[in-house]
C-alpha cells in the first residue's frame, strides 16, 4: 500500500537556519511557511527535525481527537526539557493525570475565589508605588507584582516579605530560556543555560525546605491544599517531587500573568477609545473589594484579554513527541518524529480570525461568537486534557490587576523604545514598555462620571 509523503519541508540552512528565525520571531516563521506550504511541514527546529503543525484542524488532532499518538515529555528541545524536568507539562499517561489530580484543588473555582482578595491587596501596594516612581519599565513591574502574589498565594510568604533572592534567582532561570541557549545546554556557571540550571536547583532547594517545613500545617494558600491533596489520594508524591510542581506553578503563575497583562495595557494605549470602554466599564463597579464575583461581571474586559490572548499569545506553543505515526492533511509523519503546535499562528491564521493583526475585542461578544469559525482557533492556554491547570489564576489576577489600573491610574508609553516582541520564555515587549505612570485625580473621575 502505498504511503503518503512526508510533509513538505521548510527552506532554512540545515540546523541553524530555522532554529535562528523561528526562535527569533516563532509566529512570523509559522505564517510564513503556512502561506506556502499548508498546515503541517517540517523544519529543523531547536536541534531536531520537526512536523509544524498549524490552524484549528491541526491542534484539533494534536490535543483533541488523536492525542494518543504523542506525548509531552520526550518532545521538547532537550535543554528546555532540563530546565522544566518534573513539570506537570512534561509527565505523560497515568502520572500526568494523577499530578493533574493532585494540582486540581489548589486551583479550583472555590480555591481562586479566596485568592482574590491578596491579589488585590498586593496590586494595590505595587501599583502606588509605581505612582511614586513616576516611571517604570511596566513588564518588569508586573513581573515583581504577580512573582510577589504567587509567593504569597502558593507559599504562605508574609506580604511585604522580601522575595528578592527567588526573585533574581528566577530572573537568571528564565534568561537561559531564551535565544538558542537551550540548544546546545552547557551545564557551566559562564554560560546563560549552566547559570540558569544552577539558579533551578537553587529555588529547588528553598521550595523544598518550604514544604518539609509547612507538613502537617494548616491554611488557606496553594500550598496547604496541595498538601492537604496529597493527604486526602494517600500515597503522594516525596517533598522532592511536589517541591516540582509548585516551583513550576510559581514560574507559571506569575509568567503567563504578567505577559497577558503587559500587552493588554500595551493594546489600551493603543486605542484609546478601547480605554475608554474598559474605564467606563469598570467605574461602574464602583468602589469595594474586587472579589471575583465582580471582576466576573465585567464582559468588555473579559473581550479585551481574549483578543489580548489572541493576539498576544504568552506562549507560542508546545512540542510533542509521535509514538505512533499518523496521517494528515495528505501527510504522513512517522514515530519518533518532533510536533510542534503552533499557538500563535493559529490565532493568526486569516481564514480563522479575519484581519488577524487587528485588535478587535469585539470578536469576542456573545454575538460574535456565536457566528465565528474559531472552535479551537483560540488556544492561548492549550486546549483538552492537557489545558493550562493556571488558566483561572492568571486570567483573575489579570482582571483584578487591570480593573485596578483601569479605575485608579493613568500610564503613556514613553518616546523612543522597542515594541518589537521577544517571545522566550513568554512574549513581552524587547525593551519591556515604558510608561509614564500616576494615579488618577478625584477630579478626573467625576469628570468622566458627570461626561
Amino acid at each position: 500500500m502505498h504511503q503518503p509523503p512526508l510533509p513538505p519541508h521548510a527552506s532554512g540552512v540545515p540546523w541553524v537556519g530555522d532554529s535562528v528565525e523561528f526562535g527569533r520571531n516563532p509566529k512570523r516563521f509559522v505564517l510564513k511557511r503556512q502561506a506556502r506550504l499548508g498546515p503541517v511541514f517540517m523544519g529543523h527546529i531547536l536541534g531536531a527535525s520537526t512536523a509544524v503543525m498549524v490552524g484549528p484542524q491541526a491542534l484539533r488532532f494534536v490535543l483533541s481527537s488523536h492525542r494518543h499518538h504523542f506525548v509531552s515529555g520526550p518532545g521538547w528541545p532537550r535543554g528546555l526539557g532540563m530546565l522544566m524536568s518534573g513539570a506537570l507539562m512534561m509527565k505523560d499517561g497515568d502520572v500526568q493525570v494523577r499530578t493533574r489530580r493532585l494540582l486540581a484543588p489548589a486551583l479550583a473555582g472555590s480555591a481562586l475565589a479566596s485568592y482574590t482578595p491578596v491579589m488585590e491587596a498586593t496590586a494595590r501596594r505595587h501599583l502606588e508605588r509605581w505612582a511614586q516612581q513616576g516611571r517604570l519599565s511596566l513588564y518588569d513591574g508586573l513581573k515583581g507584582l504577580t512573582f510577589d502574589t504567587a509567593s504569597q498565594l502558593l507559599f504562605g510568604t508574609p506580604e511585604g516579605a522580601d522575595t528578592g533572592r527567588l526573585g533574581k534567582l528566577f530572573a537568571t532561570y528564565t534568561a537561559g530560556m531564551q535565544g538558542l541557549h537551550p540548544v546546545v545546554p552547557l551545564r557551566v556557571p559562564f554560560t546563560p543555560f549552566g547559570r540558569a540550571f544552577a539558579a533551578r536547583s537553587e529555588m529547588l532547594k528553598e521550595v523544598t525546605r518550604i514544604i518539609q517545613e509547612r507538613e502537617g500545617s494548616t491554611g488557606s494558600d496553594a500550598l496547604a491544599r496541595l498538601l492537604e491533596s496529597r493527604k486526602e489520594q494517600g500515597e503522594g508524591p516525596s517533598a522532592d517531587a511536589l517541591a516540582e510542581q509548585a516551583f513550576f506553578l510559581l514560574f507559571a503563575g506569575h509568567e503567563s500573568t504578567s505577559s497577558l497583562t503587559t500587552s493588554a495595557c500595551l493594546e489600551l494605549s493603543r486605542h484609546p477609545d478601547l480605554l475608554d470602554s474598559a474605564r467606563e466599564e469598570v467605574e461602574s463597579l464602583g468602589e469595594g473589594p474586587l472579589s471575583m464575583e465582580r471582576v466576573e461581571r465585567l464582559p468588555f474586559l473579559e473581550q479585551v484579554l481574549l483578543e489580548t490572548e489572541r493576539l498576544h499569545p504568552p506562549f507560542s506553543g508546545s512540542f510533542r513527541q509521535v509514538v505512533k505515526s499518523f496521517e494528515f492533511n495528505g501527510f504522513h509523519v512517522p514515530e519518533g518524529c518532533r510536533v510542534f503546535y503552533s499557538i500563535n499562528g493559529t490565532h493568526g491564521d486569516p481564514a480563522t480570525f479575519p484581519e488577524p493583526e487587528r485588535f478587535t475585542p469585539g470578536r469576542f461578544t456573545p454575538e460574535a461568537a456565536r457566528c465565528a469559525r474559531h472552535e479551537l482557533g483560540l488556544v492561548g492556554f492549550g486546549a483538552g486534557p492537557r489545558s493550562c491547570l493556571g488558566m483561572g489564576f492568571a486570567k483573575l489576577q489579570a482582571k483584578v490587576v487591570l480593573a485596578l489600573l483601569l479605575r485608579d491610574y493613568e500610564w503613556g508609553l514613553l518616546p523612543r523604545q522597542s515594541l518589537d516582541p521577544v517571545y522566550l520564555p513568554s512574549l513581552f515587549p524587547k525593551d519591556h514598555l515604558r510608561v509614564s505612570f500616576r494615579r488618577r485625580s478625584v477630579r478626573e473621575t467625576r469628570r468622566r462620571e458627570t461626561a
